[in-house]
């Protein structure tokens, strides 16, 4: 059972501001059907030698995957920083846990609902994009599971992220700081894509490593086996939420606030 303040803050935590960017993303990858096949052929060769791409709608994919880890990554950390960051940083963490509330339900009825939004937005893009695809692009190349498939890993990937960052910020007095912890771990997961493209020769004989890193080329490459991938990645990610959790639970009891 939920304790009241729990479900206070599970039913604040979806406002106008995240109405307004799921609004803004499923009209930004509306824009990449439309926009992505109108471009010069160059564009297609360019994502097709460095990106190994093989039509229309896997470019658009592609474009669309790095669209919804940055928007529900960059929700998250937004969201996160009001758990322990924010109110440090102007004074009132103590207020909140003079409460008649333990710490770790203070932190477990903050982080939850973060959780349940990413998921819930998530869920709802995982389902958009092969709908728009089928209507704009075309039903010719498209994977209905797999394209799925790697949108709900992307929702994994970045529950996981959120996870490990909601720990980090307990350690963090400064927004600044914690931005830009954020920023580190973004880089960590787009980096090696980016490297891929410029430097596709770093990755010669390391096609295993090429394939778990290389973000989001690898959810269009394999498309195919992202159905059955996909669930494992989500128990993986709420596994790894639940001990970052408990682990930022512990660190808040022992922390001096005062």
């Amino acid at each position: 059972m939920l304790s009241h303040h729990a479900r206070l803050e599970l039913c604040s935590a979806f406002s106008l501001r995240h109405g307004v960017l799921l609004l803004a993303l499923f009209g930004g990858v509306v824009l990449d059907s439309y926009l992505l096949p109108a471009m010069p052929a160059a564009v297609y060769r360019f994502f097709e030698r460095l990106c190994r791409m093989r039509s229309w709608t896997e470019i658009v994919l592609f474009n669309d995957y790095m669209a919804v880890f940055a928007g529900l990554f960059w929700v998250g950390v937004v969201d996160s920083l009001r758990v322990h960051v924010v109110p440090v940083e102007e004074g009132y963490l103590d207020l909140l846990l003079s409460k008649p509330l333990a710490r770790s339900r203070y932190l477990l009825a903050r982080v939850l609902p973060i959780f349940a939004v990413i998921a819930l937005m998530g869920v709802g893009l995982s389902l958009f994009l092969p709908l728009k695809i089928a209507l704009i692009n075309g039903p010719r190349d498209l994977d209905v599971p797999g394209t799925i498939g790697a949108a709900l890993a992307i929702v994994a990937l970045v529950l996981a992220c959120v996870a490990v960052l909601n720990l980090v910020f307990l350690f963090a007095k400064e927004t600044y700081h914690a931005v830009l912890l954020s920023f580190v771990l973004f880089a960590a997961v787009v980096l090696p894509g980016a490297m891929f493209m410029y430097r596709p020769d770093l990755f010669a004989g390391r096609e295993a490593l090429r394939d778990v890193v290389v973000f989001p080329a690898n959810l269009v490459w394999h498309a195919g086996a992202m159905p059955a991938l996909a669930p494992a990645l989500s128990l993986a990610a709420l596994a790894l939420s639940a001990a970052m959790i408990l682990l930022g639970a512990r660190r808040l009891e022992r922390a001096d606030v005062g």
